[in-house]
């Protein structure tokens, strides 16, 4: 860097369409000390200025887009400078930061990146920032947004766009473009188009459902690949699955920066680190993964779908969306219906025992039944991957759905209790005996008028006598939440979320008054099956006699 200086021609490579890198030039605008980060400089270039053919007219129209991030940038001797890797914050613009090579480079020498801390925006010099306004290259506000990370084309499949739009919502990804995408398996890609200049795609996860960033390969040495010119999630060590990919075309974007659009090939390598200045890794092994699979029957249709995720924290993302994903495919349509759920879940222990968690449910919903019945198995993942007592590794993840367009429900309408071997209404006050164990009798009203009623058992402490509170009975299907807790041993953890209420119990809760009437949930519970999500209840005041 030392021998740039301001006006220094440059040139490089990128993908507009397909695989081959398209040849772009442009200048070297200054250097700025630290600008990317502490020990970190960035190179400022303008690129495509003259609208030239190829890669030159492109950027000059479009502007620098998502998805050339990493596109190697050289001297006039041949000498790679670095990876285009930064843009203005606001609108599109032919004025790129440039990560250098030699902190790139490093990545496959040492392994590991000293940056610790990134700069968000990148102030543009105002000698730069001036000359750039009076070339007509960028506006007075743009100049002041300053530099921005180039937000990196984050693709999706297997959802519907509507469903994108809800998912995406839950990603904590920073400075990413959230797109719909092919699957990642394109049969007619393999690593060989993984070039200088070329295609770099790097995935959370592949198969029905793929969650995957698009970027430029920097550095192809022997086996070892280096791109990006800055993070993709910026997790330091990590275990990304390494792709080639096929650019579609490049989307204009006239309020911020255009983006690429590209299918993703199958997995032909790992990229083992995710560093300020860039991603890199090998091709070859690739890392290991949590396999998930689900097979859905709607209606006389059936499909059976598998999805593999690389990092075990997005183990419950994942299986969320791969489980919505297959049953829109066969359900296809958001709306109503009734349905069943059933799961296993192994994994392995941190003292390398292995377990295995199984549940099953049934299912009734107004508007979106395949959004309601997916949330469930992504709220067990989490529990027991954001468990606090132990690390565990989740391997497989099955699932079997069966669904209807039907809804099927029933109703609480009423509730009696037994005294002294007759059956009386529950009314708004009730008495309750301490060391008794209270039997009701639920009446249900199903979907078609059908009548019928479960018994459920309430146990009440001897030790809670003459405390007062509130009784109720409810459907599972109206249970905010079936299970909490984070600091329970795995063996618990699976136990209660085995054990959980389903939406076709109903549950008995009891909540009693401290002395200073501050709530206390005892949380009594006795369920029975009524073979149909459970909806509604009813409360009561409750006083315990001894």
């Amino acid at each position: 860097m030392s021998e740039l200086e301001a006006g220094d021609p440059v040139d490089g490579l990128t993908v507009i369409k397909g695989t081959e890198p398209d040849a772009f030039t442009g200048e070297v605008l200054g250097v700025l000390d630290d600008g990317i980060a502490p020990g970190l400089d960035m190179i400022m270039v303008r690129l495509g200025s003259d609208g030239g053919p190829g890669a030159d007219d492109r950027i000059h129209d479009v502007g620098i887009w998502s998805g050339m991030s990493g596109s190697p940038v050289y001297d006039a001797d041949g000498k790679l400078i670095g990876a285009v890797s930064y843009g203005l914050a606001l609108g599109p613009s032919t004025v790129a930061g440039v990560t250098p090579a030699e902190d790139m480079r490093a990545l496959i020498e040492s392994g590991a990146d000293p940056v610790s801390q990134m700069a968000r925006k990148v102030t543009v010099p105002q000698r730069i920032a001036n000359r750039l306004v009076a070339d007509g290259e960028a506006s007075q506000r743009e100049v002041e947004s300053g530099l921005a990370q180039l937000r990196l084309p984050f693709g999706m499949s297997g959802l519907s766009q509507q469903r994108v739009n809800k998912v995406a919502k839950k990603l904590d990804i920073p400075g990413v473009k959230v797109t719909r995408m092919g699957t990642a398996a394109a049969d007619d890609l393999d690593a060989s188009s993984i070039v200088a200049g070329g295609n770099l795609g790097t995935a959370i996860s592949y198969g029905d459902v793929s969650y995957a960033g698009v970027g430029t390969a920097t550095i192809v040495c022997g086996e070892e690949v280096v791109g990006f010119g800055h993070p993709m999630m910026w997790n330091g060590p990590t275990g990304l699955s390494l792709h080639p990919a096929e650019a579609v075309y490049i989307q204009e974007d006239p309020t911020l920066s255009g983006f690429k659009v590209a299918n993703i090939g199958g997995p032909v390598g790992t990229i083992d680190q995710d560093r300020m200045a860039g991603i890199a890794g090998f091709f070859g092994a690739l890392p290991e993964t949590s396999t998930i699979t689900s097979h859905v029957t709607a209606e006389g249709r059936e499909r059976t779908g598998t999805s593999h995720v690389n990092l075990a924290d997005w183990v419950p993302d994942v299986a969320l969306s791969h489980l919505l994903s297959n049953e829109d495919r066969v359900f296809d349509g958001v709306g109503a219906g009734s349905g069943s759920v059933s799961w296993v879940i192994k994994g392995e222990r941190q003292d390398g025992t292995e377990f295995e968690l199984t549940r099953s449910d049934v299912y009734a919903d107004e508007r979106d039944l395949t959004w309601e019945t997916a949330w469930d198995l992504y709220m067990a993942l989490w529990r027991l991957e954001s468990n606090r007592v132990e690390n565990i590794s989740i391997d497989t993840v099955d699932t079997d759905s069966d669904l209807t367009r039907d809804v099927v429900v029933a109703t609480i309408e009423g509730a009696s209790i037994k005294r002294n071997g007759t059956w009386v209404p529950v009314g708004d006050r009730l008495r309750l005996v301490a060391g008794e164990t209270a039997k009701f009798r639920v009446d249900l009203l199903s979907t078609g008028g059908a009548m019928s009623t479960v018994q459920v058992d309430l146990p009440v402490r001897n030790k809670d006598a003459g405390r007062r509170g509130y009784m109720s009975l409810v459907g599972g299907n109206s249970l905010w939440s079936w299970f909490s807790g984070r600091n329970a041993p795995i063996d618990k953890v699976i136990e209660r979320i085995e054990d959980a209420p389903r939406n076709d119990d109903v549950v008995a809760n009891l909540r009693l008054y401290r002395e200073r009437r501050s709530d206390r949930n005892v949380s009594l519970e006795e369920r029975a099956p009524a073979g149909v999500p459970v909806n509604d209840g009813l409360s009561t005041r409750v006083r315990i006699i001894g």
